[in-house]
């Protein structure tokens, strides 16, 4: 009878265990599961952690990006895959906008009665004018005196001090500008050329179209104008690649917009490539003079559209 009754207690002891977790979980799921604030705050921690997953995934691909090797030569020293398929682009771009470029650049000339007298008596002649490129190749008897620009570079004396004058001011504004190439002799140059030549050879060009590709990205000796001490290539120490992708830096960005303040020019804009025979190049400043600066940069010309409507 003893055992019968102990029996019975341990039953009602189990039912009442059941009956209390069975309490629990309808409180639980009532309110994770009705109630629209519970249900919320757990899916929206899931949907937190899976957000901040994505946005440490999408990071990856900046970091290899910024852990690439710095190139501090010229593109005529270390041309990457990048530059060919950014070239043939250009290529393209050009024979398929030849005919209209011909018609802005010419409807875009001002009138000579415009033009006359715009830079105070400046002549097409004058020093800090020559004109050198593949039509207008350096006088064998071309001679210039040079001064340091820092770092091992040498510039033109004249203009040394317009180029400090041009650091230190972007410097005020943050931005850091580094020259890593001025002044060429010709030798230098057939040697940067011929280097030039010999990487499109060994893309499978052709003699004849490896010089022509090359010399759209650096001058053959006697035809560059870093043989005048006039022109330099400008980066900056966080991007030291001298490819297109210079352009969107900070560094390009300012001199595009202050470079004329100090007498320099954006040598080889991006909209006259079928003029200047040039590729775009963000780097390159040449300078000119300020008042022949202000004039080419308000508005819009390159050197070549200059000189010709001073003559």
């Amino acid at each position: 009878m003893k055992r019968k009754k102990y029996r019975w207690g341990r039953i009602i002891v189990a039912i009442s265990i059941l009956l209390l977790v069975g309490f629990g979980v309808t409180f639980f799921t009532e309110n994770l599961f009705c109630s629209s604030e519970g249900w919320n705050g757990f899916w929206g921690t899931v949907s937190s952690e899976m957000e901040r997953s994505e946005n440490e995934l999408s990071v990856e691909p900046s970091k290899k990006e910024s852990s690439e090797e710095p190139v501090l030569e010229s593109s005529e020293e270390s041309f990457e895959e990048s530059s060919k398929e950014s070239s043939v682009e250009s290529s393209k771009q050009q024979e398929e906008s030849k005919e209209s470029s011909k018609t802005s650049s010419v409807s875009s000339k001002p009138p000579v009665s415009e033009s006359a007298g715009l830079a105070g008596g400046t002549s097409a002649s004058d020093w800090n004018l020559i004109l050198v490129s593949a039509k207008h190749p350096l006088p064998d008897d071309f001679s210039v005196s040079l001064a340091s620009v820092g770092n091992g570079h040498k510039g033109d004396k004249r203009v040394v001090s317009s180029l400090n004058a041009m650091i230190a001011g972007a410097k005020a504004d943050g931005i850091t500008l580094m020259v890593c190439s001025s002044y060429r002799t010709k030798e230098r140059s057939a040697y940067l050329y011929q280097k030039q030549v010999d990487q499109w050879l060994k893309k499978g060009y052709s003699q004849e179209e490896a010089e022509k590709e090359a010399a759209r990205w650096v001058a053959p000796p006697g035809t560059s104008e870093h043989h005048t001490g006039l022109a330099f290539d400008i980066v900056t120490p966080s991007y030291q690649k001298l490819n297109h992708g210079f352009a969107n830096t900070a560094a390009a960005k300012w001199m595009k917009a202050h470079a004329h303040e100090y007498g320099f020019i954006l040598r080889f804009p991006e909209d006259k490539q079928d003029i200047t025979g040039i590729t775009f190049e963000p780097w390159h400043f040449r300078y000119v003079g300020k008042e022949n600066a202000k004039i080419i940069f308000e508005k819009g010309l390159c050197l070549e559209e200059y000189i010709e409507m001073i003559k």
